[in-house]
């Protein structure tokens, strides 16, 4: 399991509440799981238990951890809507705490406000990056949603292919040609190459001047390289098949034939619905882990 190293900045909140989400991620949590407590995650990152603790409600108010009192902080099994709706439900009805406070600290996870101690509260210019963060920790546990995306992506690009057939250049055709043959070699060495085949669909669009079209490629890369646990492995045969398929887009490509190309591009996704894991279960299991924490 990875480790948590000690922190070096200023921002501590912020540095622990983006820790803490990367521990998750990397190391698999699943709902259920129990988390460092307080005190060790303090001297794991080398900070007070200030910081920890506000992080900590930060990601409560997101519906992304669970604090049990006395029992410890434990991974939540949050969908993007529950995100969403837990914090709408929070401010309506959380009068136990400083409902003010909460608000602010879940809209300064999601990265939509920033809070400068001794000046006050301040809209932030809130990236894509921003909004990520917390999108593909929703996907980690939600194997339904990623398949909805793949199947969205798919009907984006059949929808802006036959434009980018018109627009591509043989520039494109040669960076896509050695995109190719990095699949190529790393299907010979037994190894993924999807991020190499999200490369080579993107430099097809590159040309169509839709520039959200493009960073819904980065999208894709980032929720795939947070979401590997809920992919099936892939036959031998079923690679082999991608690969051919992705062989027969250049080529159709190469003779500019929009209607093969299109073709083509359909057969790329003839098995995605074969590789999500489906993960039905995962909140039946997350609260049966959490109600034996009880039991202790």
């Amino acid at each position: 399991m990875k480790k948590l190293k000690p922190l070096n900045t200023t921002s501590r909140y912020r540095a622990v509440q983006d820790t803490l989400r990367s521990y998750i991620l990397e190391n698999q949590l699943q709902p259920g799981d129990r988390l460092p407590s307080e005190a060790e995650l303090a001297a794991a990152l080398g900070v007070s238990r200030n910081p920890i603790r506000e992080a900590i409600k930060g990601l409560e108010a997101l519906g992304l951890v669970e604090v049990r009192v006395g029992l410890g902080i434990f991974v939540k099994a949050a969908t993007l809507d529950d995100i969403l709706t837990n914090f709408a439900y929070s401010l309506l009805f959380d009068v136990s705490r400083n409902p003010i406070r909460e608000a602010i600290k879940g809209l300064e996870a999601l990265g939509l406000v920033e809070v400068r101690v001794g000046l006050g509260i301040y809209v932030k210019a809130a990236t894509l990056d921003d909004i990520l963060t917390n999108f593909a920790y929703s996907l980690l546990f939600d194997g339904q949603s990623v398949a909805d995306l793949y199947e969205i992506r798919q009907r984006l690009e059949l929808s802006y292919v036959r434009e980018a057939v018109r627009l591509l250049t043989d520039e494109n055709l040669a960076e896509m040609q050695r995109l190719l043959a990095e699949m190529q070699h790393k299907f010979a060495a037994d190894e993924d190459f999807i991020m190499q085949d999200l490369a080579l669909h993107k430099v097809l669009f590159r040309n169509v001047g839709n520039v959200t079209l493009l960073k819904m490629f980065d999208i894709f890369s980032a929720i795939y390289a947070n979401t590997r646990h809920l992919f099936q492995a892939m036959t031998h045969d079923v690679v082999a098949d991608d690969l051919e398929n992705h062989k027969a887009l250049l080529e159709a490509l190469r003779r500019r034939d929009e209607e093969q190309v299109y073709a083509r591009l359909q057969d790329t996704y003839t098995r995605l619905p074969d590789l999500v894991v489906d993960t039905p279960t995962v909140k039946v299991v997350a609260e049966e882990k959490l109600a034996n924490a009880d039991r202790l």
